[in-house]
């Protein structure tokens, strides 16, 4: 293996734990990424040098932009060096699909450095224009598109109303998602919302969708982005290529999901209606929602606006997360940890990888979020939090 081989394998190692990170990171707030000191590495993971390396020279050029300078921490079996860093999009969109690319096309690796190396992004802030600054070469490499879907516009709609009812809640789940994802990006679609029974009918209801064309699949599915990590393997990256596709369809399995009362059959301009009503939220259902840097929790659309907390607070993310994709979905632990964890965390050592207390604190910090909800008086008598005897699970009901 030269050495172009070789730095262009840790570059590409590094590229894919930030697209995980990406994926999962709150909208413009910083990630940590965590270069961890062992004695034993998992096969295929650069060393700490080699890591440190790959993200300098991603700095260089400009795919991140490294926030200050990184903590050390000490934990059981070695150290861990945390960067706190900002990812540069679409910078980090093009670098990613030049590599994964050129790994695909077999381009030489020193060709596949140099190309990285020399590419500049031009002043100009139109995005039409950044590609002038590529070779042809390279900007092939970034356009090259998966032809697995091609000709797959004929869609098939499925007819039996249980199997709709199973496909349009995938539907709802992505939409609801590239609502909150910034216009140009990948939309990050979790499983952690998903009870696990039902994780594998969501899989194939994805992978069908995906055939037809109607959505497309952009990080392998089962392929997990970091080694070890059973939840990372959860999230996986999807895009809607024909948005006007994404939303006929769902029209029409509404219009054959009401279709099972034909007198009850609502014209296609009421179908297109309900839908957006739907993916905007407009439903009846509890929900929150956040407003110049406060959140607020309502019982329904027209119900009172009762203040919760701020939106970075960790009772308000509970109630949030329990209320996404909408009030009563069940959620793990870790998949609640994460959406109140907070940067202070990162200092408890409780919290630190394969210690022993790490899902007692988990609770704890959950449970401190649920008592500092309790003491809401206008939410008391109104919302049941509900968990299970093993504090896995974590939902909320209604009361009464």
């Amino acid at each position: 293996m030269t050495a172009a081989e070789k730095f262009n394998k840790e570059i590409w190692w590094v590229l894919q734990q930030l697209e995980y990170l990406k994926l999962s990171a709150r909208k413009g707030e910083a990630i940590n990424f965590v270069i961890k000191a062992r004695p034993i590495r998992p096969a295929g993971e650069p060393s700490p040098d080699e890591q440190e390396n790959a993200l300098l020279k991603l700095e260089e050029w400009q795919v991140v932009k490294i926030v200050g300078e990184p903590e050390e921490e000490q934990v059981t079996y070695g150290k861990n060096f945390i960067y706190s860093l900002k990812i540069q999009s679409p910078r980090f969109i093009e670098i990613h699909d030049l590599y994964k690319n050129g790994f695909k096309k077999n381009v030489d690796a020193d060709k596949l450095l140099q190309m990285a190396n020399e590419w500049v992004r031009p002043k100009s802030a139109d995005p039409r224009d950044y590609m002038n600054a590529l070779s042809s070469e390279a900007e092939m490499l970034i356009n090259t598109k998966d032809d697995s879907n091609k000709n797959s516009y004929s869609l098939s709609v499925p007819t039996d109303h249980e199997v709709i009812e199973e496909f349009l809640q995938v539907i709802n789940k992505i939409d609801k998602e590239r609502q909150r994802t910034p216009e140009g990006e990948a939309i990050a679609l979790s499983e952690y919302d998903t009870p696990s029974q039902n994780r594998e009918n969501e899989n194939n209801i994805v992978r069908k969708l995906a055939k037809q064309g109607i959505i497309s699949i952009t990080q392998k599915e089962g392929a997990s982005p970091i080694k070890g990590d059973p939840y990372a393997a959860l999230i996986r990256a999807v895009i809607i290529p024909n948005p006007k596709i994404f939303q006929e369809f769902r029209a029409t399995l509404n219009s054959a999901l009401l279709g099972k009362n034909d007198s009850q059959l609502p014209t296609n301009n009421k179908v297109k209606e309900d839908a957006e009503k739907e993916s905007s939220g407009a439903t009846d259902k509890p929900y929150a929602i956040v407003e110049s840097g406060r959140g607020f929790f309502k019982l329904h659309k027209q119900g009172e606006k009762i203040p919760v907390g701020t939106k970075s607070s960790r009772h308000f993310r509970y109630l949030q997360s329990l209320c996404e994709p909408h009030f009563g979905v069940q959620k793990n632990a870790q998949a609640v940890f994460e959406a109140i964890r907070l940067p202070k965390d990162k200092n408890d050592s409780r919290l630190a990888e394969f210690n022993p207390q790490r899902h007692t604190r988990i609770a704890e910090l959950i449970e401190f979020s649920k008592k500092e909800l309790q003491k809401n008086a206008k939410l008391r008598g109104k919302i049941k939090y509900c968990s299970d005897a093993q504090k896995k699970n974590y939902w909320l009901e209604l009361e009464g």
